[in-house]
């Protein structure tokens, strides 16, 4: 199966690997479970960081006010339940900004040269080739 460079979830995947230290899979299955792997990975980094961004000023306003030490657990809990749906929220509005980008190109008449193998795709051959019980190798081009 052939992968374009240029597809999203290629660049996301790489841009993933980089920062997770992980090798681009050779095979289908694996890039199938590695996107998976690092959008749960991505999604724990990104609500653990805007969890403690919040944390902070609550834990800070609650020694201010002398609060007791479960009421500090509760805004910790809080506070990291909140960062889940602020994660979603970035990923939806990149998601719509880079949908809108297409849409603005396709206006002005600028047409991707190949179009990328959808992700669509790539979970359909997926389910194919777990079916099969063999996996297809992968080749990047762009």
């Amino acid at each position: 199966m052939v992968i374009s460079r240029k597809s999203w979830h290629y660049r996301y995947l790489d841009w993933s690997c980089d920062n997770f230290e992980i090798d681009l899979p050779k095979s289908l299955c694996g890039y199938f479970w590695k996107t998976v792997l690092v959008t749960v990975l991505n999604l724990l980094m990104g609500s653990l960081i805007v969890g403690i961004i919040l944390t902070i000023p609550l834990l800070f306003w609650s020694w201010l006010h002398n609060g007791s030490p479960t009421s500090k657990i509760y805004l910790i809990l809080l506070s990291v339940l909140a960062a889940v749906p602020c994660s979603a929220a970035l990923i939806i509005k990149n998601a719509r900004e880079r949908e809108e980008k297409l849409y603005q190109d396709r206006r002005r008449g600028i047409f991707p040269k190949e179009k990328p193998a959808g992700f669509l795709k790539v979970i359909w051959e997926t389910i194919k080739a777990r079916k099969n019980k063999v996996c297809p190798l992968i080749k990047y081009e762009g």
